[in-house]
């Protein structure tokens, strides 16, 4: 049984550019059987968990199992206090924002149960050459969507958020990196993805595939590996057209520091969001790195100290309180599932991420030798923590955390076991 829930997780990563394209074009489009990749997630939400749940009654494991049902715990305080005290309170938005919190959690205990993550390299670097592929073509049929409202270069090629697929395309060229040592045609993909990080222009896509590079050409060179050329190659020409990129070229440029959003014309509520624009306007660098994520935090705080303790302990449900059905999160994911959790639903959300954490500390002090697959697994998941702190859509992006999740459960796996009551690799 665990064999065909591998294969099925093999076709299952294949398919996610095919679904990350299909719920692109139905978003931008509003082309509703489009929309079979949401479908397609949702139905891995709800499997995955029920099996899980089920197979972690079976085995007895009470710690592994409590780390499991603690997020969901937190969904069901977060829906029951904001129904009634949330105005407006749109049930499908808050349980859509719930399916996506808890996904990274299925994900992780779907792969520490039915996936060997060595074997999945393979299949994640053909879904990286499909990603790849489908940037190329949109770039020549000039028909990429732009990366950016206002007046910044780049492009999402026909995918939805430039940070989501610039953070999903930093896991696939790890993966990719990996596998271009086993076989020559895994190199199709890096180059294909490298490119496509390139065009998207965001901080995100630029900095995580320079990150990369150099990380695997440092270690490669250090270890005197003899597959080091290709790589040694591909760093320098990316360092070496760097000036030429959408990236650079959105610093030059003023538009690069995205303007904030418009105030209603009313007083503001409280003294923080009074200043938070004028903070903001004397920190220009504050503006380039976050991009204005501590304006709108600052917002969500002004608003999160007004709330009852309910509130402030099980959360604000999705984007805290807005009106007129225009909710803005902050981007930050710690700060977003804060504001959405509270400060025990945060807790609880997170003890699954806490725990395979551990699992990898733990892991490491035990094992010291550190092959390339284990480097590049492991400076991967240091990068998607780094991009969740600054840019958000890693932990609760389906798109973005199942990879994450791949990544993290492939380092936790490849390191000795815990048995202590924590996760336990087979």
């Amino acid at each position: 049984m665990s064999g065909r829930y591998r294969h099925l997780l093999f076709f299952y990563i294949i398919l996610q550019p095919l679904i990350d394209l299909s719920a692109s074009l139905s978003e931008r489009f509003g082309i509703q059987w489009l929309s079979f990749g949401s479908g397609l997630r949702l139905f891995f939400l709800l499997f995955g968990g029920i099996i899980v749940f089920f197979k972690l009654l079976k085995d007895g494991n009470r710690s592994l199992f409590i780390v499991f049902v603690l997020p969901f715990i937190a969904v069901c305080l977060m829906l029951a206090v904001n129904l009634v005290q949330k105005h407006p309170f749109y049930f499908a938005d808050e349980l859509q924002f719930a399916a996506k919190s808890v996904y990274y959690v299925v994900c992780l205990f779907v792969f520490h149960f039915f996936l060997d993550t060595k074997r999945a390299v393979k299949p994640v670097t053909v879904a990286a050459l499909i990603y790849g592929l489908s940037f190329i073509m949109a770039i020549a049929t000039h028909t990429g969507f732009p990366s950016y409202n206002f007046n910044g270069k780049g492009t999402t090629g026909w995918f939805y958020a430039a940070n989501e697929i610039g953070a999903t395309l930093a896991f696939l060229l790890s993966f990719s990196l990996l596998y271009a040592q086993k076989r020559e045609w895994a190199w199709a993909a890096v180059l294909s993805v490298l490119m496509a990080m390139y065009v998207i222009g965001t901080k995100t896509a630029f900095l995580s595939a320079l990150f990369l590079l150099v990380l695997a050409t440092g270690y490669l060179w250090f270890k005197k590996v003899k597959r080091k050329w290709g790589i040694l190659f591909l760093t320098i020409l990316f360092i070496g057209t760097a000036p030429f990129s959408p990236f650079i070229q959105n610093l030059r440029h003023p538009a690069y520091i995205p303007p904030l959003e418009p105030e209603p014309q009313t007083a503001p509520s409280t003294e923080v969001s009074e200043k938070a624009p004028h903070y903001l306007e004397e920190n220009p660098i504050l503006r380039r790195i976050f991009s204005s994520r501590t304006y709108y935090f600052e917002k969500k705080l002004a608003d999160y100290h007004d709330v009852s303790p309910l509130r402030k302990w099980f959360g604000m449900g999705y984007a805290g309180d807005y009106k007129d059905h225009q909710p803005k999160l902050v981007e930050m994911d710690v700060i977003d599932l804060w504001i959405g959790y509270g400060w025990i639903g945060v807790i609880f959300m997170l003890c699954p991420l806490a725990v395979w954490l551990i699992g990898v500390i733990r892991g490491y002090r035990r094992w010291k030798k550190l092959g390339f697959y284990r480097w590049m697994l492991t400076v991967t998941v240091l990068l998607g923590l780094g991009i969740s702190v600054i840019s958000g859509h890693v932990l609760f992006a389906p798109a973005v955390s199942f990879f994450f999740s791949l990544a993290l459960h492939g380092v936790k796996a490849s390191l000795p076991n815990v048995e202590d009551g924590n996760v336990a690799s087979k």
